[in-house]
């Protein structure tokens, strides 16, 4: 009878057990890659776009501000940030932002047809701050101090620049 119990190959319930958590392990290790590796492609696409956004405005204010002749008035206090600029005597460009807001408002050619636009597209606007060079009348450089951006993953975008007034005589 002991021979005919040698002869009798297969798995018994231990070896089982084993195999099936072994491969339990495997299935596990590679499905929390996939979900880091699709988490990380995610927040670095939100990233991406934030920062294109930020960019984008700053194109936008580029063209705005280049355009001007004047700083009508710049606005930084505990609540509102506004930046108002002149174009040939009339007001041009008007930047809005309140600091209980995640956005900040943008009209252009307020002299002829306004066009007004929400900024930013994506993320949350946490800090927004200009100045300029000299008096407003005299100003011929617009600096944006503090431009900071919350994406949705809650990481911050931080940028700064200036602006010429191209068309200041």
């Amino acid at each position: 009878m002991s021979s005919a119990r040698s002869a009798a190959r297969g798995f018994t319930l231990v070896e089982f057990t084993i195999v099936a958590g072994m491969g339990a392990l495997i299935v596990l290790s590679l499905s929390t890659f996939y979900l880091n590796a699709q988490n990380m492609w995610i927040n670095s696409s939100l990233q991406a776009m934030t920062q294109r956004d930020a960019t984008l405005f700053m194109e936008q204010m580029e063209r705005a501000i280049g355009s001007a002749d004047q700083v009508a008035a710049v606005v930084n206090d505990k609540d509102t940030v506004s930046l108002s600029l002149l174009r040939n005597g009339a007001q041009a460009v008007e930047i809005d932002w309140n600091k209980s807001e995640a956005h900040a408002t943008v009209t252009t050619g307020i002299d002829a047809t306004p066009v007004t636009s929400i900024w930013p597209a994506t993320g949350k606007l946490k800090a927004l701050q200009f100045r300029t060079e000299g008096s407003l009348s005299k100003a011929r450089v617009v600096y944006l101090d503090s431009l900071r951006i919350e994406t949705p993953a809650g990481e911050s975008i931080y940028m700064s620049t200036c602006f010429a007034l191209l068309n200041k005589p």
